[in-house]
């Protein structure tokens, strides 16, 4: 993503630097504007659902879809872990991986 974002600020200011973008999208993650998330490939998402939920990314096409706990199993499954391991968790970031519908060949669930 921080690729797309230079690639889309470069068509009207050609003079803006990737340093400057990098630096500007670590800068809304840390303000909490954005939420960063390192995935399985070295390469880093910016998504700007700040709220509690979770992602999914394809092994094969490489794309990431939010996904949400409906249910609260996996909110409920957190909750344990805190509660029983008495850590101070201030951040925590899940990632399925897998194939997504489209890479399975089949329409969206």
């Amino acid at each position: 993503m921080p690729e797309q974002v230079v690639e889309y600020l470069a068509e009207e200011h050609p003079a803006i630097g990737r340093a400057t973008v990098y630096r500007n999208l670590s800068y809304l993650s840390e303000a909490g504007e954005l939420l960063k998330i390192c995935n399985f490939y070295g390469t880093t998402h910016y998504d700007y659902n700040c709220f509690e939920h979770y992602h999914f990314i394809c092994n094969n096409c490489k794309q990431i879809f939010d996904v949400f706990d409906t249910d609260n199993k996996i909110s409920n499954m957190l909750e344990t872990f805190y509660n029983t391991n008495g850590f101070d968790v201030l951040a925590c970031n899940i990632s399925f991986s897998g194939l997504c519908w489209e890479c399975k060949g089949i329409d969206a669930i």
